[in-house]
């Protein structure tokens, strides 16, 4: 039991902290080159390679923005962390006889607890990836 149910939680953890990284990263980046393209407009008028940088920060709002569309960081970072929380709760109602545990034959319960949850991030996670491959055809 623990095996499995510790181990889902730690790579789930893993999981949810690398989406939580890229999706901040891209988020950063963004803010950071729209804040720039207004204190370069002023400029356009004096050099031509500020209305190129100015073009090129918005061609990369847009990627950025693309980037995050396809791969779902956000939403991955969400759904792993919604997942570890319920995960979490279920073990805790179990060791402590609590909630639905608190009978006879509680051991099986919790396992089909916990596998529905499994497999309903796996479901999520097929459904992610089907949806990344339509986007790039």
């Amino acid at each position: 039991m623990r095996e499995r149910l510790d181990n889902q939680i730690e790579w789930m953890e893993g999981k949810a902290r690398v989406n939580q990284r890229r999706y901040r990263l891209l988020k950063v980046l963004e803010i950071a080159s729209a804040g720039i393209i207004p204190f370069l407009v002023g400029f356009h008028s004096t050099n031509r390679i500020f209305l190129t940088i100015t073009g090129l920060l918005g061609v990369f709002i847009v990627l950025l923005n693309g980037i995050q569309q396809l791969y779902k960081f956000h939403e991955s970072w969400l759904t792993y962390r919604t997942t570890i929380e319920a995960l979490r709760r279920e073990k805790m109602l179990f060791e402590n006889h609590a909630g639905s545990y608190a009978g006879e034959n509680s051991f099986p319960r919790f396992v089909e607890n916990i596998e529905a949850l499994l497999a309903n991030e796996n479901k999520l996670w097929l459904n992610t990836v089907m949806q990344r491959a339509e986007q790039t055809k």
